[in-house]
């Protein structure tokens, strides 16, 4: 092998690795917005269940509930999810038409993710007969 070869051959390697490590580079960045987004899913799917499961006349209770930082049931801070902001909006509402009315609220919750990214669920709690059906 001469000396050309092997200089040739190093810069090929160079730019081999150089496009491997880009692409390694790109792939870690969107991971860590994926697992914000994903946390930021968990959390408010888990304040939603819990307002759901909530008495139907307790409900109203949580609108405007603004949080930074989730919190779990007992209202301790939960440790990593400090820069997370928790909206809850809750809303009377009806649901059908007609004879067929009956009242619901309406509960959504907006969780903002450190990076900004707002994300929001929303679920229906009916007061059916007194019955307290849950509706998503």
């Amino acid at each position: 092998m001469t000396l050309i070869e092997l200089v040739l051959a190093i810069v090929v390697m160079g730019i081999c690795v150089v496009s491997v490590l880009s692409l390694l580079s790109s792939i870690s960045v969107r991971s860590a917005t994926t697992l914000a987004r994903s946390q930021a899913t968990s959390v408010a799917a888990s304040y939603l269940e819990f307002i759901l499961a909530q008495p139907y006349g307790n409900i109203a209770g949580y609108d405007g509930l603004d949080h930074t930082g989730a919190v779990d049931a007992t209202g301790s801070a939960v440790v990593g999810l400090e820069r997370y902001r928790v909206q809850v909006t809750a809303r009377g509402t009806t649901l059908g038409s007609g004879a067929f009315t009956t009242p619901a609220m309406r509960i959504q919750v907006t969780v903002t993710d450190p990076t900004g990214a707002a994300t929001f669920i929303t679920g229906y709690r009916t007061n059916y007969s007194g019955l307290g059906e849950v509706l998503y």
